[in-house]
């Protein structure tokens, strides 16, 4: 928002505004794109357009955190009350269930979390942009602000910082201009 005074007046995001004011200040291009000296400079000052991938808790967190649910601390309770009344037995019995609900657990999510990061790796994110007037497939990381790119139809927005939403309309029917629905960087053809 900007201040004037005393009135407040709201600037409108990207996705409000027309595809030539927004490229305008983008400093692109809409017929040609960005040149690749453009693009490679500002990757190289802003960086990938990727995520940083979050480290997971450690195998003996992820393992202690197998036991941190109210019935595993019923079932350690009951052990404990078992025990003091002379029940080794049956205070051992609950014991190695408890033991092996954690293991079991704990090699479930271990397996879980491995192939998530396979597919994470299986599936590279690829878009066809307009650089230098032509268009060309490179990954969704080496996209930078301003970069013209074109999706195909029923396809979503790549996940780039300015571009959150994915489109609505139906691979068959393409949105209107006035569609809230378009993907911000997507422009009519």
């Amino acid at each position: 928002m900007t201040h004037v005074g005393e009135h407040v007046t709201a600037v409108a995001p990207p996705y409000a505004q027309p595809a030539e004011d927004v490229a305008a200040a983008l400093g692109t291009d809409l017929t040609r794109g960005l040149s690749s000296a453009e693009a490679r400079a500002r990757l190289e000052r802003m960086g990938p357009n990727a995520l940083s991938a979050a480290r997971g808790p450690g195998p003996v967190r992820r393992f202690v955190r197998q036991i941190h649910s109210p019935l595993i601390y019923i079932l350690l309770c009951a052990a404990a009350v078992t025990t003091v009344f002379g029940g080794y037995v049956d205070a051992g019995v609950i014991g190695a269930v408890v033991q092996l609900n954690a293991i079991i657990g704990y090699v479930q999510e271990s397996r879980a979390q491995r192939a998530l990061d396979a597919l994470a790796r299986l599936v590279p994110a690829e878009v066809t942009v307009v650089r230098d007037g032509a268009t060309s497939r490179l990954p969704a990381r080496d996209l930078v602000p301003g970069d013209e790119w074109r999706s195909p139809r029923g396809t979503g927005c790549p996940r780039t910082p300015g571009c959150g939403r994915r489109t609505r309309s139906k691979p068959t029917s393409p949105p209107s201009p006035a569609s809230p629905f378009r993907c911000p960087r997507r422009r009519a053809r």
